[in-house]
């Protein structure tokens, strides 16, 4: 588990459970993808957000990955 991660699941959370906006009990818990929304916004991930975070999970020394196939 990373920051990135743990953020995309508040992210997820308010997406499946609050019609896609963003809400401090979720999003505001976001660590490092705090500029991916506003509270009381919709959640817009756009190719370069998905980039991003490739990129934060890349460099992230403490994430554990395991290897499919």
């Amino acid at each position: 588990m990373c920051d990135a991660m743990g953020d995309l699941r508040h992210l997820r959370h308010d997406v499946a459970h609050s019609k896609g906006i963003a809400t401090i009990e979720q999003s505001g818990k976001c660590i490092l993808l705090t500029n991916w929304y506003i509270i009381g916004n919709a959640i817009e991930v756009y190719v370069t957000r998905v980039s991003q975070f490739y990129d934060l999970i890349a460099d992230d020394r403490n994430a554990v990955y395991i290897k499919i196939g």
